[in-house]
């Protein structure tokens, strides 16, 4: 009986996640980018040792958390001011106009929630579209927050993006006795995800008009099937549409890259 090696080959052909979006300044000094490019400047001052011992200079699981992982950074200044828990309620402000909030009502998460909680929807600049369905987890990059984390808390959740583009970043609030107003710093990452295969990941970056972002990336494979259909009927045509899309055309969607 012979066996044939080839049905044991690794797959070397890396999967292309194309991220698009329409705002100069995530373009220019924000793109999504691997992990180890977001090392925190604490963890690399941090000496080998210490009286105690080896430090967490030493943790593997730390360097394998920004190796293996795919980084989204914020792409401006954020300053948020979660006001006392009599008031229960926060504002905030941005240094750049790409930039807007949505809210998910905490009647939408009551058992979590517990109405003392409030969603921060951090609306994306950025989308993106895969040809493959690989699923990434999405988690708070919490070592890279250090002096805002206990104010600020990302919903973790798996994603995939042959099916959908959107990146929205789900933030919580909790107020305290007393207010609170935080900053996060230009380029602070704001979501980590690792993608569930051992396959590389290589990421190609489009600057687009932001009618093509809205209307062709963003809600991409609306105008190609009907919206109005049964939710399910239509996530079900969605996947056909793109399934046959992705074998009939090779070229990414529209957009330059870099």
């Amino acid at each position: 009986m012979e066996f044939s090696l080839g049905l044991f080959k690794k797959d070397d052909k890396p999967l292309i996640m194309d991220c698009y979006t329409y705002s100069t300044y995530a373009y220019n000094h924000a793109k999504i980018s691997e992990g180890k490019n977001h090392i925190p400047c604490w963890w690399k001052d941090t000496p080998k040792t210490c009286p105690k011992g080896a430090t967490i200079k030493n943790c593997r699981a730390f360097s394998e958390y920004y190796g293996k992982g795919i980084v989204v950074p914020l792409w401006g200044e954020l300053e948020v001011k979660v006001a006392s828990i009599e008031e229960n309620k926060y504002e905030w402000r941005f240094s750049n106009k790409d930039f807007k909030t949505e809210q998910h009502a905490g009647e939408q998460f009551e058992g979590f929630s517990q109405n003392k909680r409030h969603n921060i929807k951090l609306v994306s600049v950025w989308a993106i579209k895969m040809r493959e369905m690989i699923y990434f987890s999405y988690t708070q990059p919490t070592w890279s927050q250090r002096d805002f984390f206990e104010h600020f808390t990302l919903l973790p959740g798996i994603l995939e993006f042959k099916n959908q583009s959107s990146l929205e970043m789900n933030y919580l609030v909790c107020p305290k006795k007393e207010e609170v107003t935080f900053r996060v710093p230009s380029l602070t990452p704001m979501a980590i995800m690792h993608p569930m295969t051992e396959r590389k990941i290589e990421i190609r970056h489009h600057l687009i008009s932001k009618e093509d972002f809205s209307e062709s990336i963003l809600n991409y494979g609306a105008g190609m099937v009907f919206r109005d259909d049964p939710m399910p009927m239509f996530y079900k045509n969605r996947k056909k549409f793109w399934d046959r899309a992705d074998k009939e055309n090779n070229a990414p969607l529209k957009g330059t890259t870099k």
